[in-house]
């Protein structure tokens, strides 16, 4: 469980990890394209490019993971770089919201429900 503080102390490796999750992810995009293309133009050469390409990005989105694994956030959404911290506050389990860009974690939501419904953490 984090605090806002303890998980704002997170940011420069979550940062540094979603920006990492963030290149991967639209490298993934971009070569799934090119298979596409190379495939209807029977370009078989390019299309085991793409996917040598794209193994490697899952290799590294695979580790990416787990280091948010350890860290004990969870990035939920690999484009806009959207990360969830574990919070108890006044005896009920919220999650703290951050996303990618943003100085500070100082937003929160329900359990349940998602970072559009997020309000400011000015219980801090």
């Amino acid at each position: 469980m984090f605090t806002p503080d303890q998980a704002t102390r997170s940011l420069p490796l979550v940062r540094q990890i979603v920006a990492d999750v963030i290149i991967e992810h639209l490298n993934l995009l971009e070569q799934q394209e090119i298979i596409e293309a190379a495939q209807n133009g029977r370009r078989t050469g390019q299309a085991h490019a793409a996917r040598d390409s794209m193994l490697r990005s899952v290799k590294r989105l695979q580790a990416c993971m787990e280091e948010m694994d350890l860290i004990g956030a969870e990035l939920l959404d690999w484009s806009l770089g959207v990360v969830e911290y574990p919070c108890v506050v006044n005896g009920r389990e919220i999650r703290l919201c951050w996303q990618y860009g943003q100085e500070t974690v100082g937003h929160w939501h329900e359990v349940g429900e998602d970072c559009g419904c997020r309000r400011r953490t000015d219980w801090t």
